[in-house]
């Protein structure tokens, strides 16, 4: 399994909370991405999402916590790909990270006929 680590000192928290409410969770399309994802994560790994799901866990002292799984075509199977950022007050931290190449148990599975 590797980690990778990005820059995300610039991220807008309202632009998260307005997709994901702390304390929610939503599932996106992959065309909804780019306005998620940009100048975070590459274009050439979000546009290969079908659809993600996002989870927001807010703490008392207003820290939220948010991870984003990617759902990815990889060779006819689909790929999870988690990020996760945190929002400490109204700031984000240093960096992010996204698992990648992640060895748990169905992390990559056949694509479903209707994927």
């Amino acid at each position: 399994m590797k980690y990778k680590y990005f820059d995300v000192s610039n991220e807008d928290r309202n632009k998260w909370e307005e997709i994901c409410p702390p304390g929610e969770y939503r599932i996106i399309s992959g065309s909804e991405t780019p306005n998620l994802f940009a100048g975070v994560l590459p274009e050439d790994l979000t546009r290969k999402y079908d659809s993600v799901l996002i989870a927001g866990s807010a703490t008392l002292d207003g820290t939220v916590y948010y991870m984003a799984n990617g759902n990815r075509i990889d060779y006819s199977e689909v790929d999870q790909m988690p990020f996760g950022l945190a929002f400490i007050g109204n700031k984000t931290t240093g960096s992010a990270y996204l698992i990648d190449h992640g060895d748990w148990e169905n992390r990559t599975i056949p694509q479903p006929e209707d994927f």
